[in-house]
């Protein structure tokens, strides 16, 4: 087939594509390849018809032929990033945006694009680093800002996080998602009346936004006069055209509503649905789930507590078994809760759980501590055993 021939397919081929017809832009794309088959951009319009059609294996297959032919394509290393991603190869997607960096330096859909991968894989602070390359190219860019703060608050840097969240804030202004993150980041902080504020400026903002809900009734002890929260979230809960996790969301948020405010059956009733809705949408993967676990007991050990107290200079306290060489234990136990509200920052104690160790006598010391907390209705309620 000549030159020209190959070209007139190829033209007939995009046009196919641009109004959708995508069989018939793969009958002459194919043909396109059989007739030239060292042409890299062939191949990488078949793997995005592939990845359009959740065809996520042909497309790796496709853009890997491409590269095969031209190695040294940005673009196409990009697109295979993606389906990879698609395909949960975390690790290998990450290397494809990399490798397609390495050639193209300022590329910025692939730095946000492996910002957000490193993000998917728990690397914050490698995103960090990507968010602020980003920056450096595109300051004015709200999202990245937006990207750059909730990776900051999940590496621990909360003013830094704050910071960058308000620079987000300052570019798209009375965005809910982005007062409600800010106000995340000064519950974070301890600052719960500043976090309200956020929260409920968010729902102003947005009275559809069920996560807004769900962080202000968990900031404080719900009173009765919050009840009026009630309506707005039942709406969100009760919308079957809303997504499933907003209505997840909403569910819990008005099972803590209502517990709060004594309302035990509305309460109940809410976190049996919401635990419903969870069953039905949550996939849950016990080996994916263990590894998860793994990681979060070797990065929070007791050197990150450690660490953490002496940044912030919070306060200890500690509460140990009855024994006659350490003292505490039962004894110990009413100045525990009366530090609590010092160490944490809360206001007051919403819910105590109490349960027995195994030292020489756990039922008389876990009897005690029952009878000294219900005795003692100023720490707070309910007791659950």
């Amino acid at each position: 087939m000549n030159q020209q021939r190959i070209a007139k397919l190829w033209e007939r081929a995009i046009s196919a594509e641009q109004r959708g017809d995508l069989p018939e832009s793969k009958r002459l794309y194919r043909k396109v390849a059989d007739a030239a088959p060292k042409h890299a951009a062939t191949f990488q319009r078949l793997g995005l018809i592939a990845l359009r059609e959740a065809r996520l294996a042909g497309a790796v297959s496709d853009f890997q032929r491409s590269l095969s032919i031209e190695p040294a394509d940005p673009v196409c290393l990009n697109n295979l990033g993606n389906v990879l991603r698609e395909l949960r190869r975390f690790p290998e997607s990450v290397s494809a945006y990399r490798q397609a960096l390495e050639l193209q330096p300022d590329y910025a859909s692939a730095l946000y694009n492996l910002a957000g991968t490193l993000v998917m894989l728990g690397e914050h602070a490698q995103a960090v680093d990507v968010y602020r390359d980003l920056l450096r190219r595109e300051p004015g860019d709200a999202d990245v800002w937006d990207a750059l703060g909730s990776s900051l608050l999940e590496s621990g840097h909360e003013a830094e996080s704050k910071k960058a969240l308000e620079q987000a804030l300052r570019l798209k202004p009375n965005d809910a998602e982005l007062l409600n993150k800010l106000g995340v980041v000064h519950q974070f902080e301890g600052d719960l009346a500043s976090a309200g504020r956020l929260y409920l400026a968010s729902i102003e903002a947005d009275p559809g936004l069920a996560r807004a809900y769900d962080n202000l009734v968990r900031s404080r002890s719900m009173k009765t006069a919050d009840l009026a929260l009630a309506a707005p979230i039942e709406r969100i809960a009760n919308d079957e055209a809303r997504d499933d996790e907003s209505r997840l969301v909403a569910r819990f948020a008005l099972g803590k509503l209502y517990d709060d405010c004594a309302d035990y059956d509305r309460a109940f009733g809410n976190y049996a649905a919401g635990n419903a809705l969870k069953h039905r949408t949550t996939e849950f993967d016990a080996a994916d789930h263990s590894t998860w676990v793994d990681r979060v007991i070797d990065a929070y050990d007791e050197a990150f507590f450690r660490a953490l107290i002496e940044a912030r200079e919070l306060p200890e306290f500690h509460v140990v078994s009855p024994n006659e060489e350490q003292g505490g234990g039962v004894s110990g136990y009413p100045r525990a809760l009366n530090a609590i509200s010092v160490a944490t920052g809360f206001e007051e104690i919403t819910e105590i759980v109490v349960v027995a160790d195994n030292d020489e006598d756990p039922g008389d010391s876990f009897t005690q501590i029952i009878d000294y907390l219900r005795t003692n209705r100023n720490l707070g309620s309910p007791v659950r055993e």
